[in-house]
């Protein structure tokens, strides 16, 4: 609010004192029309001599506006006084209000109006514009008795008269005259009531009269009028000003016609002189005379964007000019005036500075208070009329004299300034008046430069923001690779050639990678590079770039510091550049923003906005200049001494009074804040325009309460305005961010955490973790913040680096900030960073990741005591935590070099798994028994839940004994797992313990089922393990046959009788259970039958393991065994008497000759029992065998060849002797000829 207005006093007293301010004695200079002798006196004796000669009669003053015809005619006229000659001047500056049209009557209305109304009251009597006088009670009177005198006259005639003698004996003159006073005294009453007023209808009985008002008539009526005046007036010149500032030729052809219609009238013919015109006008309207009505032109005045053209000029039609009768047009135009009198100008583009200056120092200036030469250089080349220039520096006066030459003028306002000020006041008239109220097109411009402002700051934060990552750097790289690699393809483009490969020291890499900024820091690096082309034709090159080639094609791609990380001091050193451009744009005014193109809004530069908002180049001009600037409002106004500086007002101006939000705007000193918010409304703080960055760290600074007001405001509705502000402030050095996040998180507000984990609100990563951690500081209690994934993220990252967590805090503080950070599920890497008012609510929720420094320390434990479970278990925060991530203690105990085992006492073992049997997985409850101790092993495996005993057996975590193998085999039987315990490793049997103490029935139960076990143990293996537990002999029955070697391993130790029941029980299992068995039996021979060999007679003659004997005595009686006439067994039967050289019978021959597969093996038995068989039975067996030998069974005579063997010969020999065949010579190689008897 305003308290206070300082306000100038002038004294009282006419003169100025000595101690006036300066500049008070200057006068403002007169803006009449001045006469120059030296100007003006050429061209007022032109006119005297033109008005001379009376066939002149149209006269022209010609001239632009300013070059001093209005001087002119005054000395002009003046002559003319004096010379006795009766002048009349006319101007016409605006035009009345009217209904009409057409401007041309209306211009003819109102110059009726003005010769009209020049003339004396009653002068013209038959004029619609005639004036009456003025009523007196003289006139008035006399009119009332001449009408008073008809009126009794009348009525004396019609017997109207007074009663005799009314008044008395001989009074009838007196009663005459007192009534002929009575009716004069009404009627002097009646006029003078009326006074002036019209008639225009009275009624009586049934009977009206009315008054018609006479209506304005068109041309002929208004020449009616201005002839009258003419008569009545009979002036000797007329002068008409001003009717060309309407652009209307056709009211001079109408004047034109007048002067002649009344030259040519009968009242005029006995005058010796003709009246005569004399036109002051523009040269430009020679342009328009003598045009046809239908071409006149609309006047600039109500169409200023046609310039004062007409349209159809534009048209394609317009633009066909015929010269000849262009000629002609401008021909009449010269004969429209008998003389003009051109007015050479006085003021151009080229003297304008120097007249300016001259009445700049006309006025006498202050000594410091004179218009620097460029300022008016630029007002000049835009004013080109002098009495605009004259009231420019009589304005620029009374502004100097109230805002300039006073004690306390506005802080920074300088005589250039407000002279700028007045100058683009004269030229922009209405949009002066707006600045009131903040609508003119200065404050258009500087809501541009508000936004193009807090865009550039935007901008320069976010290329902060880059640099601080790294981010911009790696563009800068890539757009360079990029670069690099075009040039490169373009390098061989036109060879016809293709990038095949290329080669940087000793790596070779695809041509995908040029585009790549990692090729090119190699590139840097090696200072080498080759490349593999291949040409269209197939051909291959291998060009090679050394460092000066590279240099001259690629010099880019040899600064090695451009392909390296981030320069921490070149990386500081940018960002101070860019913190010092942010204050520079935001103090920045209009002139410097013009010339800065590096800036845009909308793809517009600040110049590109002047160019658009402002209405005209001078108004640009001084903007560019620097003349006008941010503070125009300021400056265009009385200042009020409340605001001690013009930042201040303006501050108010355009963001306190409209409510507007500038967070960008720039105080000029600390105290000028000060002063803002000492003025401020009481409101202030819960409003938009609170929301500027140097104002709200100054009240973070100095005023806790008014900034836990912004703050309060600026969550209450979180709009676009609010969000910006605070990107702003975040993002701003040198602010007070940590007390303004600590204010938010005490609201408290919910979504503080999450807007400070946003790039867009915090722009370096230290600052982001300082701000979080301001935030943990100053929550609530009990309130729910919310909390993003990312921002979760972050707190578990940065969690070591937060004071909150690792400084000393109160007790409820600390419970606070620990609520907060688990929400955010962090688990503490480490406790060891944790301050002490911390570590105990981590242990207590176990919000910690489980490694053995961080379980001492929730425990309490030295740095070397181990971390088993016998120490977990008496601390239950602890063992809680441990228990609901077991794998991770268990990973923890293993890498512990402290801690040997997890368990080191069957007590903890039993309890922890009876415990958690149920919660925990099996591979848990085996991870925890992998890690304890071997003396923790159960010596009674009843002890734990039987579900859990397989982990128990397969860790090797019970005790052996017989008593624990048979409770477990009797429930699982002998599985996997109890196989595992049984053997140490690879044909190494576990001792089994206490056998002795075992009852007799537990001990043989549990070797059955060992030796039952054939799918976990091997036989030798459950062998062994049984003679651990008996020497005697058991029942074959009660073991189950295996295919595995179990009954041979049983018949060596004994402890199954060698009997065929024995062979019999296992061979059902097949022969494999009792292959081995028979090498290890003695008594086989005497047992083995068709009946125990059953269909294994092959397998049997096949197996390695039977003894010979066994398989001589099996052929020799092949014909009784069940499978004798198997094709396999006989060939196996064949094979194994060839090879033993064991003799068969012919019956047994005669089974196996259609079966060999060797004929060696028949003709091996035909030679070893020849004796015993005949010729014929012989050809009968060789004739069956098929093959080479198929011929036997040929017709007599028939020849062919058989192989020769031994044996062979020996057969052949035998039957050659029985006449059953014929040896002739002849035959292939190895091969006997043989021809059948």
């Amino acid at each position: 609010m305003l308290n206070r207005h300082r306000t100038q006093h002038s004294a009282e007293e006419a003169g100025v004192s000595a101690d006036s301010p300066p500049g008070s004695s200057i006068e403002l200079r007169s803006l009449a029309p001045e006469y120059l002798e030296t100007q003006h006196a050429t061209y007022v004796r032109h006119l005297e001599s033109a008005i001379v000669d009376p066939r002149n009669r149209n006269i022209a003053l010609t001239g632009r506006y300013g070059s001093g015809k209005s001087s002119i005619l005054d000395r002009f006229v003046e002559q003319q006084h004096k010379a006795n000659k009766k002048t009349l001047r006319v101007s016409i500056n605006t035009l009345g209000p009217d209904d009409d049209d057409d401007l041309t009557n209306r211009i003819q209305k109102e110059l009726v109006k003005q010769l009209v109304y020049r003339a004396q009251p009653g002068q013209i009597r038959r004029s619609r514009f005639a004036r009456r006088r003025t009523l007196t009670w003289k006139n008035t009177l006399a009119e009332a008795v001449c009408a008073s005198a008809v009126l009794v006259g009348l009525l004396w005639l019609f017997g109207v008269r007074p009663v005799q003698n009314a008044l008395g004996p001989d009074s009838s003159v007196l009663s005459f005259l007192a009534f002929f006073i009575l009716v004069t005294l009404t009627a002097w009453a009646g006029r003078w009531i009326v006074g002036n007023r019209l008639v225009s209808q009275f009624s009586t009985g049934g009977t009206s009269i009315s008054f018609e008002e006479r209506t304005d008539s068109f041309f002929d009526e208004y020449l009616d009028e201005i002839m009258a005046f003419f008569e009545a007036t009979r002036p000797d010149l007329v002068l008409f000003e001003d009717l060309d500032r309407f652009d209307d030729p056709r009211i001079f052809d109408s004047l034109r016609e007048l002067n002649t219609l009344i030259n040519a009238s009968a009242h005029w013919a006995d005058r010796m002189h003709p009246l005569q015109f004399i036109y002051a006008i523009k040269d430009s309207l020679f342009e328009k005379l003598g045009e046809d009505l239908g071409d006149a032109k609309p006047p600039v005045a109500e169409n200023p964007s046609t310039n004062g053209q007409n349209s159809l000029a534009d048209s394609p039609v317009a633009t066909k000019v015929d010269t000849a009768k262009e000629a002609v047009e401008r021909a009449n135009r010269t004969k429209f005036f008998e003389v003009v009198v051109p007015v050479v100008p006085f003021l151009s583009h080229n003297n304008a500075r120097d007249l300016l200056q001259i009445e700049i120092d006309a006025r006498q200036l202050p000594g410091d208070s004179q218009i620097s030469r460029g300022l008016l250089d630029l007002v000049a080349r835009h004013t080109t009329d002098m009495r605009l220039m004259k009231n420019i520096c009589n304005e620029f006066v009374v502004f100097a004299q109230r805002l300039l030459w006073i004690d306390s003028p506005a802080p920074g306002l300088t005589q250039d300034t407000l002279f700028s000020l007045v100058v683009y006041k004269n030229f922009h008239l209405a949009d002066f008046e707006r600045l009131a109220h903040r609508e003119s097109a200065l404050d258009s411009l500087d809501n541009e430069r508000d936004l193009l402002v807090a865009h550039a700051v935007k901008q320069l934060q976010e290329e902060k923001q880059e640099l601080l990552s790294g981010e911009r750097l790696r563009r800068d790289q890539a757009q360079i690779a990029a670069l690099l690699g075009k040039r490169l393809l373009l390098l061989y483009q036109d060879t016809g050639s293709s990038i095949a490969s290329l080669a940087v020291g000793n790596e070779t890499l695809n041509a995908d990678v040029i585009h790549q900024a990692s090729f090119w820091s190699k590139v840097a690096k090696n200072r080498q590079l080759s490349v593999t082309l291949r040409h269209k034709s197939g051909h291959a090159d291998n060009p090679t770039f050394g460092q000066e080639d590279l240099n001259q094609l690629f010099s880019e791609a040899l600064d090695v510091r451009l392909w390296q990380g981030p320069d921490s001091e070149e990386t500081s050193a940018k960002v101070a550049e860019l913190n010092s451009e942010i204050a520079a744009i935001r103090g920045a005014d209009y002139a410097s923003l013009a010339t800065e193109n590096r800036f845009t809004l909308g793809g517009r530069t600040f110049n590109a906005a002047v160019n658009e908002v402002l209405e005209s180049e001078l108004a640009r001009d001084l903007v560019r200049g620097g003349f006008v600037n941010r503070y125009y409002a300021e400056y265009s106004a009385a200042f009020y001494g409340a605001f001690i500086g013009v930042d201040v007002a303006n501050f108010f101006r355009n963001s306190v009074w409209p409510n507007k939000m500038k967070p960008d705007f720039q105080f000029s000193a600390r105290s000028a804040i000060e002063n803002v918010i000492e003025q401020a409304p009481a409101d202030f703080t819960r409003s938009r325009s609170c929301l500027n960055i140097q104002i709200v760290d100054y009240m973070l600074r100095e005023s806790t309460s008014k900034a836990q007001e912004v703050v309060r405001f600026l969550v209450s509705d979180f709009g676009p305005d609010a969000q910006d502000f605070l990107k702003a402030f975040l993002r701003e050095e040198a602010t007070c961010k940590s007390e303004l996040v600590k204010l938010l998180s005490d609201l408290p507000w919910r979504e503080l955490f999450d807007r400070l984990a946003l790039d867009e609100y915090v722009l370096d990563e230290g600052t982001r973790t300082s701000l979080l951690d301001a935030a943990l500081l100053s929550a609530r209690a009990d309130h729910s913040y919310d909390l993003s994934e990312q921002t979760r993220a972050l707190i578990v990252e940065r969690h070591t680096k937060f004071e909150a967590l690792t400084i000393e805090q109160k007790a409820d503080t600390a419970r606070t900030i620990f609520e907060l950070v688990s929400r955010a599920g962090l688990l503490a890497p480490s406790l060891r960073p944790l301050s002490a008012s911390m570590r105990p609510l981590f242990a207590e929720r176990g919000a910690y990741e489980l490694t053995a420094d961080n379980l001492r320390i929730a425990i309490g434990l030295p740095d070397e005591e181990p971390i088993a479970l016998e120490q977990v278990r008496n601390h239950a925060p602890t063992w809680e935590r441990c228990k609901n991530d077991f794998g991770a203690y268990l990973d923890t105990v293993g890498q512990d070099s402290s801690t040997i085992y997890a368990v080191q006492t069957p007590s903890v073992l039993i309890e922890v798994v009876s415990e958690e049997c149920e919660s925990w997985s099996s591979d848990q409850i085996k991870g925890l028994l992998e890690r304890s101790a071997p003396a923790a092993s159960l010596s009674d495996i009843t002890q734990v839940p039987q579900e859990v005993w397989p982990v128990f057996v397969t860790t090797r975590r019970v005790v052996p004994s017989a008593v624990n193998l048979h409770a477990y085999a009797t429930v699982h039987g002998v599985d996997e797992s109890l196989s595992n315990l049984l053997m140490v490793e690879s044909g190494v049997q576990v001792e089994i313990a206490a056998v002795e103490d075992a009852e007799p029935t537990t001990v043989r139960e549990l070797m059955v089922s060992i030796l039952n076990a054939s799918s976990v143990l091997g036989s030798r293996d459950r062998v062994n393990l049984a003679l651990q537990l008996s020497t005697g002999a058991v029942e074959v029955s009660e073991l189950e046959p295996s295919g595995d070697d179990l009954l041979a391993d049983l018949l060596e130790s004994e402890l199954v009788p060698d009997t065929a029941e024995s062979f019999k029980h296992f061979v059902s299992a097949g022969w494999n259970a009792v292959s081995r068995a028979f090498a290890t039996s003695a008594a086989a021979p005497d047992f083995i039958s068709p009946e125990l060999v059953g269909g294994h007679v092959a397998t049997l003659l096949r197996d390695p393991h039977v003894p010979r004997k066994i398989k001589a005595q099996v052929v020799g009686e092949l014909s009784a065994y069940p499978d004798s006439s198997d094709v396999q067994t006989l060939r196996e039967a064949a094979s194994f008497a060839y090879t033993n050289k064991v003799p068969l019978p012919l019956s047994q021959l005669e089974l196996i000759a259609p079966h060999v597969t060797d004929p060696e093996h028949l003709m091996w038995q035909i030679a070893t029992t020849a004796d015993g068989l005949d010729g014929t039975a012989i050809v009968g067996l060789l004739r069956v065998m098929g093959g080479d030998y198929s011929g036997f069974g040929g017709p007599p005579g028939h020849q062919f060849d058989v192989p020769v063997t031994e044996s062979t010969k020996e057969v052949l020999n035998q039957i050659r002797g029985a006449g059953l065949v014929e040896l002739p010579r002849g035959g292939a190689r190895n091969r006997r000829r043989v021809t059948l008897a």
